[in-house]
């Protein structure tokens, strides 16, 4: 068993969580629904990166580096800080993002981890996508 999937979309809704039990691939949303393994047609896995600007990071950087370039270079130093804080104050968060579509058409777009997202592409498929 591997589970705990957040479901972000599909036919599905947006809201829930995805579970592999055994030979079953349950999804818990607003639409409840129970699929045998074998009825999974395709499997895609992408990965979505967003950039940040962490605010707290640049406050607390904006004091240590103003000053301590400020005793550094005086004058000019502080505002050298600052710059240099906000540089260093943008992060990327990076999402694992799997698309399992099934033989009836149906579709669930679920966030996992690196582990989960090995085991759904591993899983085998049916031929084609009845629609």
């Amino acid at each position: 068993m591997f589970g705990g999937m957040k479901i972000t979309g599909g036919s599905f809704g947006t809201d829930g969580y995805a579970y592999v039990k055994g030979d079953a691939f349950d999804i818990r949303s607003s639409r409840k629904q129970l699929y045998p393994l074998t009825s999974i047609a395709r499997v895609d896995a992408r990965t979505e990166s967003q950039k940040n600007f962490g605010c707290f990071s640049f406050v607390i950087g904006a004091v240590i580096f103003g000053f301590i370039l400020n005793v550094v270079i005086p004058g000019i130093g502080f505002i050298l800080g600052i710059i240099i804080a906000a540089a260093l104050s943008f992060y990327t968060t990076k999402k694992q993002i799997v698309e399992v579509s099934f033989s009836d058409g149906m579709r669930v777009v679920i966030q996992c981890s690196s582990g989960q997202v090995r085991r759904l592409v591993s899983l085998p498929l049916t031929k084609s996508i009845g629609r």
